[in-house]
C-alpha cells in the first residue's frame, strides 16, 4: 500500500472512531464527576439523623415544597447548638466539642455561611422535584440510603437515567421524557 493510501486509511479510521471516542470520554467524565468532595465542615449525619433522630426535613427545609433539598443555614445550625450545654459522653460540655467550637468561631461569629457541596448534583438538563417524590410517598432512604448510619454522607446510588426509569416503572410513575428533562 502506498504511503498516501496509509495516510488516508488512518484519517478515515480516526474520523470514524472520533464519535465513539467522544461518547466513551463523555460517559467517563460523567461517571467520575460523581465523586464526592469533602465537606467544608465535618457534619455527622449518624449523630444527627441516627442517634438524635432528627428528621431529614428539619435541616433540609423546603424539600417537601420545592424542587431541591435545601441545606441548613448557619443560623439553623446555631439555633440548636447554642442550647447544647449538657455534658457529652467524654464528660466535657457539649458546647466545648471541637466541631461545635469550629462552628462557633469560623461561621457563627463571622456570620459566614457554610458552602456545602452537593452530594447529588444533577446535570443541568435534568429536573428532580423532591416535592413530587415526597408527595408520592417515597422516603428519603429510597434514593439516599441509610443516612442515619453514615457519619459522612456518601452517594447511595449514582442517579443515572436507567435507575430512575426503572424506579418510575416499578412505581407506575410517568416515564415521558419531559417529566425529568427540560
Amino acid at each position: 500500500m502506498a504511503p498516501e493510501h496509509k495516510l488516508l486509511a488512518s484519517i478515515r479510521l480516526l474520523v470514524l472512531s472520533a464519535p465513539v471516542i467522544l461518547i466513551v470520554s463523555s460517559i467517563g467524565v460523567y461517571e467520575f464527576s460523581w465523586r464526592v468532595k469533602p465537606q467544608p465542615f465535618p457534619f455527622n449525619h449518624k449523630l444527627h439523623a441516627g442517634t438524635r433522630q432528627i428528621d431529614c426535613k428539619y435541616c433540609h427545609r423546603g424539600t417537601d415544597k420545592g424542587s431541591s433539598a435545601g441545606v441548613p443555614s448557619i443560623s439553623d445550625c446555631w439555633s440548636c447548638h447554642q442550647n447544647l450545654t449538657g455534658v457529652g459522653s467524654n464528660k466535657e460540655p457539649v458546647i466545648e466539642r471541637p466541631n461545635v467550637q469550629k462552628l462557633l468561631k469560623e461561621y457563627v461569629e463571622q456570620k459566614k455561611e457554610i458552602n456545602w457541596y452537593k452530594v447529588y448534583d444533577m446535570p443541568e438538563h435534568v429536573k428532580f422535584p423532591h416535592r413530587a417524590h415526597i408527595n408520592a410517598g417515597l422516603q428519603c432512604v429510597e434514593c439516599h440510603g441509610k443516612v442515619e448510619e453514615m457519619q459522612v454522607v456518601k452517594m447511595n446510588q449514582v442517579p443515572h437515567m436507567g435507575w430512575c426509569v426503572s424506579c418510575h416503572r416499578a412505581k407506575n410513575a410517568p416515564v415521558d421524557c419531559t417529566v425529568c428533562h427540560y
